[in-house]
């Protein structure tokens, strides 16, 4: 080969190296986009669906005589994007349990998501949502306390009281609950209402009535309370029947504080 073809062929492959390194740099930047985008996108998502839960503050039961507990979290828009397979629960960073059991598969009815804690925990305030494919994002809950106890529903059925029906009205911090119950035989017993609450260093109720009017075989309950408008989340109730030796969870409420 004379000087002449070598240099020529040199300048050839010299041409071809600074194309590939063209084309190489112009996928680097289109995968960087295509990630950024990817990256903003799930961050714009989050926003969106977390809204002020970090600021909430919710207290409810876990009866640890019950198989598992369901709980029902809520967000600020719906996502049904992708399919939604699993759900681990944390406390800051620390994964605090995965021993869960979906009920959903998306989020919706404007930020509804259902699903079952299989053992205790003490608290939780983030969830992270996987599909099959591995994590989607994680999302603040606000912080969810469970008090523990352990009640076992031991009265006999006929004797229990059953829920005939309830009317609920909710306005901005101020909650109210109507309900009826019946049972088909007649016993001594006493009604006990359970407020999840009620130990908390800061309770944020500066209202609360409860009224029981009970017969022989039918009872009434109703339950009001008002909020200060600083704090939002939620609490439970438990209405507990109970006689001599034995004891039956009549009914259990989440009662929502919000504007």
């Amino acid at each position: 080969m004379n000087r002449g073809q070598f240099l020529k062929n040199k300048k050839i492959l010299g041409v071809f190296f600074a194309s590939l390194l063209l084309i190489l740099s112009a996928c680097n930047s289109n995968t960087h986009k295509v990630n950024t985008h990817k990256v903003n996108t799930t961050q714009s998502i989050v926003k969106k669906l977390e809204g002020t839960n970090e600021k909430q503050n919710n207290y409810l039961f876990f009866n640890e005589a019950e198989p598992v507990k369901q709980i029902t979290l809520s967000f600020y828009g719906n996502y049904d994007k992708k399919k939604i397979t699993k759900i681990n629960l944390y406390k800051g960073t620390q994964l605090v349990s995965n021993n869960t059991l979906i009920l959903d598969d998306s989020i919706h009815d404007g930020g509804k998501f259902n699903f079952q804690l299989k053992s205790y925990v003490k608290s939780f305030d983030m969830v992270e949502f996987e599909n099959s494919d591995g994590p989607l994002f994680k999302l603040h809950t606000g912080n969810y306390t469970f008090e523990k106890i352990n009640i076992k529903n031991e009265i006999n059925e006929n004797n229990r009281w059953q829920l005939d029906g309830f009317h609920t009205n909710e306005d901005s911090f101020s909650f109210r609950i109507e309900s009826k119950f019946s049972r088909k035989a007649y016993i001594k017993d006493s009604i006990e209402l359970l407020n999840a609450n009620k130990n908390q260093q800061k309770p944020f109720i500066i209202k609360e009535k409860s009224h029981f009017g009970e017969q022989k075989q039918s009872f009434d309950f109703s339950y009001e309370m008002k909020s200060n408008q600083k704090d939002v989340g939620s609490y439970e109730l438990i209405l507990l029947q109970k006689d001599a030796t034995k004891q039956n969870v009549l009914n259990s409420i989440v009662v929502p504080i919000g504007p």
